[in-house]
């Protein structure tokens, strides 16, 4: 991964981005790669997923920010998505007397997995719709727009913006 730029800021931050994502109270089983290839539909409609050589435990909005930039064209839609997606998610947890995160905790979330799918293509290629300005608005927001001197103090920023 690059050390200038932003994917420089990006690498500092990484940790601190990972550590919060596995710290958030929601965790659930996600598919790990939900991007349109992966995608079917049944006979009655409903979407449906195959290829679960990915799955593992994470929080939902990993799968929702990789979908949303490698599975989808509707890029410009893509919180409205996101918030549809939440809503969905709300009605089934709520029919099992769960209680859903609030839809503001789950887009702050989003914004997280957007930076750490960013810094998973950075190693491996990018695809899908471009993550950087969306990179950058949270870096922006953890750093001031320069890097800070160490993964330590993006540790710190992630805790202050972000905390679980």
């Amino acid at each position: 991964m690059p050390t200038k730029g932003w994917e420089g800021r990006l690498r500092l931050a990484a940790k601190a981005i990972d550590a919060r994502l596995k710290a958030d109270p929601m965790q659930s089983v996600v598919h790990g790669d939900p991007k349109d290839a992966n995608f079917y539909f049944a006979a009655d409609g409903t979407p449906q997923l195959y290829d679960f050589q990915y799955c593992g435990k994470a929080c939902p909005a990993k799968d929702v920010a990789y979908c949303l930039c490698c599975g989808s064209s509707a890029w410009d839609a893509a919180d409205e998505l996101a918030r549809g997606y939440h809503r969905d998610l709300s009605t089934a947890l709520a029919s099992r007397g769960e209680e859903p995160p609030p839809v503001d905790e789950f887009l702050e979330t989003l914004q997280l997995a957007y930076a750490d799918l960013g810094r998973w293509m950075s190693g491996w290629g990018w695809w899908g719709n471009d993550l950087e300005p969306r990179i950058c608005r949270l870096l922006d927001r953890l750093d001031g727009g320069t890097a800070l001197a160490s993964a330590e103090e993006y540790g710190a920023a992630v805790a202050r913006e972000f905390p679980v």
